[in-house]
């Protein structure tokens, strides 16, 4: 018997297993860090900046680059990631992630844009994921406002209200909402598969930035390091950490079994206020 594809349960479940997809992939996305990074658009791209003055790597002592970092190169993940995460809390601002990946005949791809206030005391993240399960396509939208008592959530599937509920802002909202604000999931598996060199060190005003580029891929969950047949990756960071810009492609042989994965990074520093949003309330879940 052939499954009825238009039935709002099976919208809800396909929804579900796009978002998961999604953080399973790509983890999650979010904001907020020191500096700048190239301009950007509304739809994304980024423009070329002004050119800025290199900085030569060899004139830097080690305490000039970032948490993690040496003039070879990222030489601790876990100090840096750390770093980032600190810069990001204490830095206002917006970041837009975009992440598409292909498995199988699966697709999945997200957008989000989250604004954060220092502390990440006010959020409002915004994100749109859709997903081609074969012969099923499902289209989820997600709006978080929190401040620092009470976090507003509505998600939609297809148009329909899935969840609406206005809940106290507990340990494990401030967790999630530390995820979204700082991005930290998808930024630190793309600093464990690829292997970073310094490629250059500019100065914005009083920043410099430190451009770390890789093109080997080092093995990981993701995809096996046998069947990766391109791999490119870059990371933009500040001197205390904070990374201000990063992408990432991966390519593989075995399409079929997972085909590719490209994530998209970017941050504006800015003074932001989160918009409040009244939610329709006729669904608690």
């Amino acid at each position: 018997m052939r499954p009825d594809t238009d039935s709002p349960r099976l919208r809800r479940h396909l929804a579900t297993l796009c978002v998961v997809g999604l953080l399973l992939v790509a983890g999650c996305g979010g904001a907020a860090g020191p500096g700048t990074a190239n301009a950007t658009v509304t739809d994304g791209t980024t423009t070329e900046a002004t050119a800025e003055p290199t900085v030569s790597v060899d004139s830097l002592s080690l305490a000039a680059f970032p948490p993690g970092v040496t003039a070879e190169g990222v030489s601790n993940q876990t100090q840096l990631l750390d770093a980032h995460r600190t810069a990001l809390v204490r830095t206002p601002g917006t970041v837009r992630v975009s992440t598409n990946a292909t498995i199988g005949p699966r697709s999945f791809e997200t957008q989000t844009t989250t604004a954060a206030t220092v502390g990440v005391d006010r959020v409002r993240y915004e994100a749109r994921a859709t997903g081609d399960l074969g012969n099923n396509q499902s289209r989820t939208e997600t709006l978080i406002y929190a401040n620092a008592t009470n976090v507003t959530q509505r998600v939609t599937a297809d148009g329909e209200v899935q969840l609406a509920n206005v809940r106290e802002r507990t340990e494990l909202f401030d967790r999630a909402l530390g995820g979204f604000a700082t991005a930290a999931n998808p930024i630190g598996g793309m600093l464990s598969r690829g292997e970073f060199r310094v490629a250059n060190v500019t100065r914005r005003g009083d920043t410099r930035v430190f451009t770390l580029r890789a093109d080997s891929y080092v093995e990981s969950q993701l995809v096996a390091a046998e069947n990766v047949t391109g791999y490119t990756a870059t990371i933009q960071i500040a001197g205390d950490g904070g990374v201000l810009a990063a992408s990432e492609r991966i390519e593989d042989r075995e399409a079929a079994a997972f085909g590719g994965y490209q994530f998209d990074y970017r941050f504006r520093a800015s003074e932001v206020s989160p918009e409040p949003f009244v939610p329709n309330t006729t669904v608690e879940r």
